[in-house]
């Protein structure tokens, strides 16, 4: 046996790290090869066809490891670690995706919906908690970043000023441009925002923004001799931007 141990260096654990190694190595290889396509996503920002088999290969492996994963002593930490081979390279894919878009409003909701759609097949899954508790994160930062974007369109279409900035000619033009505006409330949205593929992320998105502007409108509207130029309180505006 001495002679055969000399010729098979491996012991029997070996060959299960160098399995390891190697199913790793090929999740990064082949999501790499999808990355390397480019694709630039439409104009719906919806997830791209690389992106798509992508998510079918993160489905597959799933599939495959689920019941060996949660036989395991200690599902979750097999879990977790699995999640960090598979995953992590098909996040990095939507951010290679979205950096190919040309402002920060296209990057971010395409890397929210794309998010989303790994975030809800990874909840089929049991021990997956913590990974979709990482990847909201990461969607909430996002949606963060759009609040903002959104509320400044919003301030920039009726041309608002700041209570630094504010005159009696500003103020008339913002309360027209307002007017104008709420008849036509489309305007007021970004229409990639329109794009987010969830209405619990439209909805956010735009609540958010409404009542980042409302404090705005209120700090104005606060001011005795702003009060006849605005022609509408800040409980007016705020019915009629729902």
């Amino acid at each position: 046996s001495s002679g055969i141990n000399a010729e098979w260096p491996l012991r029997p654990g070996d060959l299960k790290v160098l399995g390891q190694q190697q199913f790793n190595r090929y999740i990064v290889l082949t999501v790499a090869r999808l990355s390397d396509r480019n694709e630039l996503p439409n104009q719906d920002l919806v997830p791209t066809v690389a992106f798509q088999e992508a998510l079918h290969l993160l489905k597959v492996v799933l599939n495959t490891h689920d019941i060996s994963v949660v036989s395991n002593t200690n599902p979750s930490e097999s879990m977790a670690k699995l999640l960090d081979v598979i995953v992590d390279p098909v996040v990095s894919l939507c951010q290679t995706s979205a950096l190919l878009l040309h402002t920060p409003v296209d990057r971010s909701v395409y890397f929210i919906n794309t998010l989303t759609c790994v975030i809800n097949l990874t909840a089929l899954y049991e021990h997956t908690d913590k990974k979709i508790a990482q990847l909201n994160r990461q969607v909430d930062e996002n949606l963060g970043k759009l609040v903002k974007l959104q509320l400044d369109h919003i301030a920039r279409t009726v041309r608002l000023p700041t209570l630094e900035t504010v005159t009696l000619e500003r103020l008339t033009v913002a309360s027209e441009q307002l007017d104008a505006a709420l008849c036509n409330a489309e305007v007021l949205q970004l229409h990639q925002c329109r794009c987010l593929s969830t209405l619990r992320h439209r909805s956010f998105v735009w609540e958010r923004a409404c009542a980042g502007f409302l404090d705005l409108y209120t700090a104005l509207y606060n001011s005795p001799s702003n009060q006849d130029t605005l022609n509408k309180s800040p409980d007016q505006l705020k019915e009629l931007l729902q």
